[in-house]
């Protein structure tokens, strides 16, 4: 049996990516490194064990699953005598960086793209990250949520439709934005796949969805609402104030503009599926999110936008190499 190996390459940049990408995270907390450590013993300690005790507010106590595993990790390390929390909270991240990455090199490996192109987009990946902390800790359940749609889009290159179903318990679990991930196999609906097999699996995720998000609210009980303005309220300052724009400028500059001038270029699938997702999203959080938070895009950056532009610019390489050949 062949065995799976990482190259050497690949080990060196998630490690670097993942350094630098929580560095980054760590190095807005505080003025020095003790006050940026004891940011994290004191803000993220209290977020995290308000979600382990049910009183976060909504939407925050529902987010269960990154809480649970974060404080497996804390207590894994603390059998073994490391009971800074500070330094559990940065490891836990920087295992969750690295997995991320490994996702996508082998993600973006399988669907066609060279290694300099992959490397590439993990560093504009790295920015993003680095610039998408306004209003926010470590966000474990955003970047648990950005994972579970990786592993989703991987499902979906190998037609394993059946990982939908536990994917999407795990996922609901940790966010309410894993609400599309159950709709992904929609999309191959266009590639042969049975319409029963598709019609089963979504329907079976769905469900598995709606039980879990009805389940934790009953479980749990009424919380009190954690946001300042409702709904009429955001939608208005989201469009009309220059901060959003800025931060989300900031934070993923011109890459979605340039991915939509190579839509021609993209794979049919990533087609469909950023028609499936990037409206819907959009909308969403236009209504009931600040966008000035701008971590909360970081899903469809990722399954869409990055190898949107990574289509066009293989693509544009091809002709170049073709017109210098001819």
């Amino acid at each position: 049996m062949k065995r799976f190996r990482i190259p050497l390459m690949w080990l060196v940049v998630i490690v670097v990516m993942s350094l630098v990408s929580v560095g980054a995270q760590v190095f807005q907390y505080g003025d020095t490194n003790t006050d940026r450590l004891e940011y994290l013993r004191i803000n993220q300690l209290e977020r995290h064990v308000a979600v382990l005790e049910q009183r976060a507010g909504d939407t925050w106590s529902y987010r269960v699953f990154s809480a649970w595993v974060v404080e497996a990790w804390l207590r894994m390390l603390e059998s073994v005598q490391v009971a800074d929390v500070a330094l559990g909270f940065v490891t836990f991240r920087l295992v969750q960086n690295a997995l991320l990455f490994a996702l996508l090199i082998h993600w973006y490996s399988r669907i066609g793209f060279r290694a300099d192109l992959i490397v590439l987009a993990l560093t504009v990946l790295v920015w993003a990250m680095s610039h998408s902390n306004y209003g926010s800790d470590l966000s474990f359940n955003t970047y648990f949520d950005v994972i579970f749609y990786v592993l989703g889009m991987l499902a979906l290159h190998a037609h394993a439709l059946l990982i939908f179903i536990p994917l999407t318990l795990v996922a609901a679990l940790n966010r309410e934005t894993s609400a599309l991930l159950p709709l992904l196999p929609l999309v191959l609906l266009w590639e042969g796949v049975s319409r029963r097999k598709v019609a089963g699996v979504v329907m079976a995720s769905g469900v598995i969805f709606a039980l879990v998000y009805v389940g934790l609210r009953v479980w749990i009980g009424d919380v009190p609402i954690s946001a300042d303005h409702g709904v009429l309220d955001l939608l208005p300052k989201n469009l009309t104030r220059p901060l959003p724009y800025f931060l989300l400028l900031l934070t993923y500059g011109a890459i979605p503009f340039l991915a939509w001038a190579y839509w021609n270029e993209w794979a049919d699938r990533l087609k469909r599926v950023g028609l499936l997702v990037l409206p819907a999203w959009l909308i969403v959080h236009l209504l009931i999110s600040r966008i000035a938070e701008t971590r909360l895009f970081l899903v469809p950056f990722v399954i869409v936008i990055l190898p949107g532009w990574l289509y066009g610019l293989q693509a544009h390489s091809r002709q170049l190499l073709k017109e210098g050949s001819s």
